[in-house]
């Protein structure tokens, strides 16, 4: 992961936060927002917490007033992604043909 990280900072200044089994790429904002691009944790931890213990630990090294994140309806199964995101306290923001914006206000 850690070549994946090099490559999101080089590319797009984005940073990247991750635990044995998730990976966040984010990036941060003056105005106290912060955009999640990519949200990944490996299928045998899925529902077991993994994300929202990165989560919050992002949350804590951030300190963001809002958080921004979006669900590609293109991608396989993005029914899964939507409900873990819902379930996690983000609400609806915006919508296009190919994506969902969430947002959640800290």
């Amino acid at each position: 992961m850690k070549l994946y990280g090099e490559y999101c900072k080089a590319m797009y200044d984005r940073d990247m936060i991750c635990n044995d089994h998730s990976f966040i790429v984010y990036k941060s904002f003056e105005d106290g927002s912060l955009y999640i691009h990519s949200i990944y944790t490996t299928p045998e931890a899925r529902g077991k917490g993994a994300y929202l213990e990165l989560e919050q630990e992002l949350i804590n090294k951030v300190k963001p007033s809002s958080i921004f994140c979006y669900v590609d309806t293109t991608a396989n199964d993005p029914t899964l992604s939507l409900k873990a995101i819902l379930k996690s306290g983000y609400k609806i923001f915006s919508t296009t043909s190919d994506s969902i914006m969430l947002k959640k206000d800290m």
